[in-house]
């Protein structure tokens, strides 16, 4: 078995039995039951990423008790529901071993999807190489880093790169909508500068008490799709 097939084996043991009801709630609208995802033909991808029904998922995140975000990839939307956290990694997965993994908050790495995010290390904040959060540092200032990612396109070839990176906060909070409520949030956007001589932009909105992220708006590498994902329930 090659490494990238034992990955998602192992990414498949970790999902929650939660989640064969994520499709069923926002296909029915209710909390009737669950459904068995293996004979559901809507739930044969990531259980809220149903064609028509992501766009607003308020109501299903209200009714579920579990931590969950609204993820969003390209064109496809839903309510994702929390399948493990360990060491600050949460991992939100599919009943088909979809799997999107954030660090405290920040992209980590997809597994899955249309086009994937392998990896991310982040280092020149600590001697802690990879475990290392900007988000974790003072935010009165802009906070220099450096990000090494890899990632594979539509044509499933392997690419890496590295950027310097600038982390730039607002001095005040606005409102921001998320599916469940509306915080103050401050907006911070990822400048970072690739070796490739390219350019991208993030942007985060996070809590100024303890910078927890709240939502992302991502893109991960150059060239890369959108990801963009908001807090529904916390987990912390």
């Amino acid at each position: 078995m090659s490494k990238s097939r034992q990955r998602d084996s192992v990414k498949k043991d970790r999902r929650s039995a939660v989640f064969l009801c994520v499709g069923a709630l926002l296909l029915a609208g209710g909390l009737a039951g669950c459904v068995d995802s293996q004979n559901h033909p809507l739930l044969a991808t990531l259980g809220a990423f149903v064609p028509g029904s992501g766009s607003d998922v308020s109501k299903v995140a209200a009714k579920v008790s579990y931590a969950s975000i609204k993820f969003s990839a390209g064109h496809r939307s839903g309510l994702l529901i929390l399948a493990e956290q360990s060491s600050g990694l949460t991992f939100w997965q599919s009943s088909q071993a979809e799997t999107v993994v954030l660090r405290q908050g920040y992209l980590q790495s997809t597994s899955g999807l249309d086009s994937n995010l392998e990896m991310t290390q982040i280092t020149g904040l600590t001697d802690n190489a990879g475990q290392a959060s900007p988000f974790a540092q003072d935010l009165a200032s802009p906070v220099e880093y450096k990000v090494l990612r890899s990632w594979r396109g539509r044509d499933d070839r392997l690419h890496s790169g590295a950027a310097e990176a600038t982390l730039s906060c607002a001095g005040r909070t606005r409102p921001v909508k998320l599916p469940l409520a509306t915080l103050p949030l401050k907006k911070c956007v990822q400048s970072m500068s690739w070796n490739s001589g390219k350019h991208t932009k993030s942007i985060y909105w996070i809590d100024p008490k303890d910078n927890r992220i709240w939502a992302g708006d991502v893109v991960a590498w150059p060239g890369g799709p959108e990801y963009a994902w908001q807090v529904a329930r916390p987990w912390w």
